[in-house]
């Protein structure tokens, strides 16, 4: 640390107050000279600009990662088989018993879990914890940002679309987008690879850029690369490459953060954000078990001015419950939605693809009391009236509907996830019932 003063003396008081050892080892000289003393022998004597600037560069080859993408070719799908399928894929389905094997309610301060809503088995977005030894006016909400699907096709758009959602995270749990950190995870293949290095320096072109327009430092890392798999054949198989990144923010008032699930039929459904996502890179096409083309989810500053619309509607207090919209699109968070509430919603986005199952950077959907809406439409410009809570145990998109028990059986693993190109009907109705037909 460094101590702007002549006198060290508060500093020193205030570490023997916290029992945190401390003591003055220098000061600055300003002769450009680093140099460092055991008792009386000089130990180090370096030129300040030799440390700066005097050590040899390494020099590496990156190629650039090329954004250009096929027109999206037609493909055909039943809307109610998709979402089964979706809320059964291994990056969507439910991770409660892995959640729950772990320490997640630190000395009692956790106050969002990550799985919560009615019976306790709703995803949540961000999880908000009370710090230890605080006053509990205050919280800490942290949220996780991860998709390598899109990482395998556009580094850079990875990079922009996980630390949205790390954000969005925390939005959702009350924090304030004004006031983030961020931290960063990389898991990459061999960087002497010109085009594994094109990416990675994608990615962290991309991720300075976000930090810019979030305004939200990187105040910590780490990085992990060389993760090739040598198979007995000889050809490496690297690593997709994956970023993790989470975010830190303050919440400021507990008493408003947005509950987990539905809360109340009537009321009003918001979408903030484009009504369409991209397929592209899309767990839709995961499902279908081919790229199909198309752009991926594409970097979004405008992004920026939602999530600070949103965390000013739910610091008035207008927000009942909210859900981000990442993998699966729309229609996935519905789903997940409805059922941490154990009940209905009535959303009516048109029938597409791009709309139920499209992904892209700063969208949620928001519960709002009816007499709150006109208020939240006020402060959160981007919101278009999407449908009401309902009390029937069903979600509907227009005139397509699904049960709300079928929606639980596959998100919490009682089904199977079924590859569209190689299934057949009586392989589908085994994986997911578990009798055969």
């Amino acid at each position: 640390m460094v101590v702007a003063t002549s006198d060290p003396a508060p500093l020193l008081a205030l570490a023997q107050r916290w029992s945190v050892g401390a003591a003055v080892i220098g000061t600055f000289t300003g002769d450009r000279q680093l140099v460092v003393r055991d008792g009386g022998t000089k130990v180090i004597d370096l030129s300040c600009a030799f440390l700066h600037d005097g050590r040899p560069q390494r020099r590496m080859k990156a190629l650039a990662v090329s954004a250009l993408r096929p027109e999206r070719s037609e493909v055909t799908f039943e809307t109610v088989q998709m979402l089964l399928d979706l809320l059964a894929h291994p990056s969507i389905r439910s991770n409660e018993a892995v959640v729950r094997t772990f320490d997640h309610e630190v000395l009692g301060g956790t106050l969002v879990r990550p799985y919560g809503g009615v019976l306790g088995d709703g995803p949540g977005d961000g999880t908000v914890v009370i710090p230890p030894g605080t006053s509990g006016q205050r919280g800490m909400a942290l949220g996780i940002g991860v998709n390598a699907v899109i990482g395998t096709i556009d580094p850079e758009a990875m990079a922009w679309n996980v630390i949205d959602e790390a954000v969005r995270n925390v939005v959702v749990a009350g924090g304030d987008p004004m006031e983030l950190s961020l931290l960063d995870n990389f898991a990459w293949g061999d960087p002497t690879d010109p085009a594994t290095l094109g990416g990675l320096v994608a990615a962290c072109r991309a991720c300075h850029d976000a930090a810019l327009a979030f305004g939200a430092p990187f105040v910590s890392g780490k990085d992990s690369l060389y993760n090739v798999f040598i198979p007995p054949d000889g050809e490496p198989d690297p690593v997709a490459p994956t970023l993790v990144i989470t975010a830190v923010g303050l919440v400021k008032n507990l008493a408003v953060v947005p509950l987990t699930g539905v809360t109340e039929v009537g009321n009003d459904v918001w979408l903030v954000g484009p009504a369409d996502g991209e397929l592209g890179g899309s767990h839709f096409d995961r499902v279908l078990g081919a790229d199909h083309g198309g752009p991926v989810p594409p970097a979004d500053p405008g992004a920026v001015e939602r999530h600070r619309d949103l965390a000013g509607a739910i610091a008035a207090g207008l927000v009942r419950s909210a859900h981000d919209l990442s993998e699966g699109g729309l229609a996935v968070a519905a789903a997940e939605w409805a059922l941490a509430g154990r009940l209905g919603l009535d959303i009516d986005v048109g029938d597409t693809a791009s709309a139920l199952f499209g992904e892209r950077a700063g969208r949620y959907l928001v519960e709002v009391k009816v007499a709150d809406s006109e208020r939240f439409r006020a402060l959160v410009p981007s919101a278009m009236w999407v449908g009401s809570v309902t009390s029937d145990p069903v979600v509907r998109f227009g005139d397509t509907e699904i049960e709300l028990d079928r929606i639980v059986a596959a998100y919490t693993g009682h089904g199977g996830w079924v590859d569209h190109q190689h299934a057949t009907t009586g392989v589908e109705t085994e994986m997911k019932t578990g009798v055969k037909p």
